[in-house]
């Protein structure tokens, strides 16, 4: 940025303090900037978004970091204690069954196909036994289940989308 030939005068309307913390040094313009130098603009604007980075970090850390609500033990009854639930084990032979089913269906090889999942129990498929299951980033409680080469998607709770993975 070039210097400007204005003399630093408190009282002028063109006078200004950078806005930049570290510096604050005094500066004349007639154009309404904020910051004595490109410099300081570029160091604040980095500065700003290095906190918010650090901000939303602190923040999704808070959230992974909850301690989980403790009842104490004799304040409930064993009648109404649950276990922790068991990963379901897979039948390796429905899975087969699944994929064998999938294969015969017919499904666009770029949007995918919705089938209803009735219509998937009356060709005998259970969906209990799959792959592999990873969660969507993009929707809350979301996730994609694996058959083989097929991923499915929940878009209802009576229908299934299902792509083809080559």
């Amino acid at each position: 940025m070039k210097k400007n030939s204005l003399k630093i005068d408190p009282t002028s309307p063109y006078y200004r303090v950078c806005l930049f913390p570290r510096c604050s040094q005094p500066f004349m313009t007639t154009r309404g900037r904020i910051y004595c130098c490109d410099k300081c603009a570029d160091d604040h604007y980095n500065e700003n978004r290095k906190l918010k980075k650090l901000k939303l970090e602190r923040r999704s850390m808070d959230f992974e970091e909850e301690a989980p609500i403790t009842i104490p033990e004799g304040s409930v009854p064993p009648s109404v204690k649950k276990s922790e639930p068991e990963a379901p084990s897979i039948n390796q032979n429905q899975l087969e069954k699944n994929i064998e089913v999938f294969s015969s269906l017919s499904i666009d090889k770029k949007n995918g196909t919705i089938y209803s999942i009735k219509f998937l129990e009356d060709l005998e498929v259970d969906l209990r036994h799959y792959s592999y299951f990873f969660p969507l980033c993009n929707v809350k409680n979301g996730f994609c289940v694996m058959f083989g080469n097929f991923l499915t998607y929940l878009v209802s709770p009576l229908e299934i989308l299902i792509f083809y993975k080559p």
